[in-house]
């Protein structure tokens, strides 16, 4: 009778648990490291969407959005355990025989499920000037960049900011001295842009502010220029501290008030749209208008004939490669404004939407 013999290490116990421990810690750590792959996917994808809507808005064209409804990770693991055997004599088989094998596979199939952005509710987001709050919010952190300024307001006091805002070539000159003086003494630390909340229980809205505090002949020039500039007048707190209220509305109120007019959403996509490089043969191909009034934002859209190798965002249309340069660091941040700034309002005018319509997998 051939003699049976099993070729099997009396570590197997322990290569399995090894194994299986092995597979239980490579899938702990890909489900940690899975955040930044869809944080990764988010952002490329907001980043392309918002590029996306400049550049069609430029050539006059159509633009729609999708919002992240969720995120799904399906993750599974799979072991298996493996010894050979022999049977007859010991030379028919010997060294020919695996004693033991193990294997693990690890496998997960992450989605990214969007939602089109539609409605009244959406359409309200684009067309709303932009509240006071975020307004002053984005002043106080960004203001030191005096193309914020042209960015966020369309007109302070009556004198509108830009060219593209109708404003006159006087006009624009006027409000871009005074966004200057106020990004420089930003920068000094003599203006700050506040927000004073009357508390939960008031009824009484926030008070919005310019707070200027300083004192000798630097502080006091600049401070009869925006007087002319743009008519801001503080009024005295204290010595050294003077205050500006800020309002919401067109016109000039008085010289203690700043009365400004915030752009809509669809206002700044439009404005930034002019900051796109469109090529001339695109324009003579009537693809495209001819160029208007030179950007006054901080902001530059190039464009390629090829794809782009340093870009912080890319988007190909009409065969021409649209991109912000990654070393562009004035124009990544007011993309990052952008993008900010679309992505919440974007969010606030999907809730509630239906059932996701599109459901992206992302590669692992």
């Amino acid at each position: 009778m051939p003699r049976l013999r099993k070729i099997v290490s009396p570590s197997l116990v322990v290569a399995a648990s090894v194994l299986l421990t092995g597979c239980s810690a490579a899938g702990v750590a890909t489900l940690r490291n899975s955040r930044t792959a869809y944080n990764n996917a988010i952002i490329a994808t907001n980043n392309e969407q918002i590029l996306a809507a400049i550049v069609r808005i430029r050539y006059h064209e159509a633009t729609s959005m999708l919002a992240v409804s969720s995120i799904t990770a399906n993750a599974s693991v799979q072991g298996t355990i493996g010894a050979q055997f022999g049977v007859g004599p010991e030379g028919n088989f010997s060294g020919n025989l695996v004693p033991l094998s193990a294997g693990g596979v690890y496998e997960e199939n992450p989605t990214i499920s969007y939602v089109p952005v539609q409605g009244q509710d959406y359409l309200r987001s684009m067309l709303a000037p932009m509240p006071l709050d975020i307004t002053v919010l984005i002043l106080n952190s960004l203001g030191r960049n005096a193309g914020m300024y042209r960015l966020v307001i369309a007109e302070m006091n009556g004198v509108r900011t830009s060219r593209l805002d109708g404003a006159s070539e006087e006009e624009a000159t006027r409000f871009g001295k005074a966004a200057d003086i106020l990004a420089k003494m930003q920068r000094q630390g003599s203006l700050v842009w506040t927000s004073d909340d009357a508390g939960a229980d008031s009824k009484a809205p926030p008070d919005y502010a310019m707070g200027f505090r300083g004192h000798g002949p630097e502080y006091e020039a600049d401070m009869a220029a925006l007087k002319e500039l743009v008519g801001l007048d503080p009024e005295p707190v204290t010595k050294e501290f003077s205050r500006v209220r800020v309002a919401l509305g067109l016109g000039h109120e008085s010289g203690h008030t700043a009365a400004i007019y915030t752009r809509s959403l669809f206002d700044l996509l439009s404005v930034a749209s002019f900051a796109v490089e469109v090529p001339e043969d695109h324009v003579a191909a009537g693809l495209a208008p001819a160029s208007g009034p030179a950007s006054q934002f901080p902001l530059r859209i190039r464009s390629a004939s090829s794809e782009p190798r340093r870009a912080l965002v890319a988007f190909q249309h009409y065969g021409t490669w649209f991109y912000i340069d990654a070393g562009d660091l004035e124009s990544k941040q007011t993309f990052r404004v952008l993008e900010a700034i679309t992505s919440a309002r974007i969010a606030d005018s999907s809730k509630g939407v239906g059932t996701p319509v599109l459901t992206v997998p992302i590669s692992r």
